[in-house]
């Protein structure tokens, strides 16, 4: 399995909670670094923790109303912006799934097996590129996908449109 070895090796460090964390490459990161972290449900350890390395600015986003109403219920650092839209592969107003069970967080645009097809709302999505040209990003240091099963449609759509992003880290969803 010598063919399955990384051949680069990069330094990381774990970022946010035990479930909400990633491996990040801190390297290329700094106080101007430009970061997207979508979905954020009610934890934002992640940001947190790199705001209080690089103090720098982090751009979260969220459609899900459980989301939007803790956000602003919560004493977040001026560090983080907030939007209360989602990411996807095209700009619209669509159905987003909320969760099947009682307690749960995440919605999503997919429906898939943790959220209620009987249970949709409408909320506003955006293409990356649409998001950053109102933010007027020219590029992106590090952007964390947390997106219950559109990551794969999303990840197409930011490749086709050939966006300069030095990091990116995903959670997958294909269990879904």
């Amino acid at each position: 399995f010598n063919y399955l070895q990384p051949t680069i090796q990069l330094p990381f460090v774990w970022f946010g909670g035990y479930y909400t964390g990633f491996f990040v490459h801190p390297t290329y990161l700094n106080k101007d670094s430009i970061i997207y972290c979508f979905l954020i449900g009610d934890d934002i350890s992640f940001e947190l923790e790199i705001i209080s390395l690089f103090d720098c600015n982090i751009y979260s986003f969220d459609p899900t109303p459980y989301s939007i109403q803790w956000i602003s219920s919560q004493n977040i650092p001026n560090q983080i912006q907030f939007f209360p839209f989602g990411i996807s592969d095209k700009t619209v107003l669509t159905n987003f799934y909320l969760p099947k069970e009682h307690g749960f967080i995440s919605g999503s645009e997919e429906l898939q097996s943790n959220v209620d097809g009987a249970k949709s709302i409408q909320v506003p999505m955006k293409k990356l590129v649409d998001i950053m040209s109102d933010l007027h990003h020219q590029q992106i240091d590090l952007l964390k996908l947390d997106i219950e099963g559109s990551e794969y449609r999303v990840l197409d759509e930011i490749l086709e449109s050939q966006i300069p992003i030095h990091q990116i880290v995903v959670e997958f969803h294909d269990r879904f």
